[in-house]
């Protein structure tokens, strides 16, 4: 994926996930070893914001540094264009109860790129309003579909649907909406109309 975006001149903030093993327990061992030498590190680049609601308040504070001085060069090389980590350490207080969780991402951006935690806002947005309703209102993660061009097809199918259901005006979840047009032809034309296709 790091390859294509990089090949048509763009470039990318990846959620560095488990399923690179290697580079998360290097990025996790890292960070352990200077988390409390951060601040004072003139290379490093600190950024913290703190969000309050729902009797939750939650501060994040993004940290963005060099790759040479986190992994092994071999592991550098395995990415194409890779230059930064950025560390997202979330603290998050709920009522009584306290959590801190740690993210990992790489970007092709340099260190020194001003907006990481914008980057990584707009893409949980994405997440949040797209995967997310999808998965919720048509379970797409459960699908078994995968059969030649049958994923992409529905994957299409699926995206048209949500958003004629998010068009309609009337009361209810999304969920409960495409439950009722399964139902109710009469509803369904509703959703139709509404969306200018008749």
């Amino acid at each position: 994926m790091a390859e294509q975006i990089k090949e048509v001149g763009a470039d990318y903030v990846l959620t560095l996930k488990a399923n690179h093993p290697t580079l998360a327990k290097e990025a996790q061992n890292w960070f352990e070893k200077h988390k409390h030498q951060i601040e004072q590190t003139q290379s490093i680049r600190t950024e913290s914001f703190c969000e309050a609601g729902h009797h939750r308040i939650e501060k994040r504070c993004f940290f963005s540094v060099p790759v040479e001085q986190v992994f092994e060069r071999a592991s550098i090389k395995r990415w194409t264009g890779l230059q930064t980590l950025i560390v997202e350490q979330s603290t998050r207080q709920l009522w009584n109860k306290t959590t801190v969780s740690l993210r990992f991402f790489l970007s092709s951006l340099n260190s020194n790129f001003a907006d990481f935690p914008g980057s990584i806002r707009s893409h949980w947005g994405v997440e949040n309003q797209l995967h997310w309703c999808l998965d919720v209102v048509f379970s797409e993660d459960d699908s078994r579909i995968r059969k030649d061009h049958a994923p992409r097809n529905m994957t299409i199918l699926r995206r048209l649907a949500l958003n004629l259901l998010r068009q309609d005006k009337s009361s209810g979840s999304l969920k409960m909406k495409r439950y009722h047009a399964g139902l109710n032809n009469n509803f369904l034309l509703q959703v139709l109309s509404n969306s200018g296709i008749f």
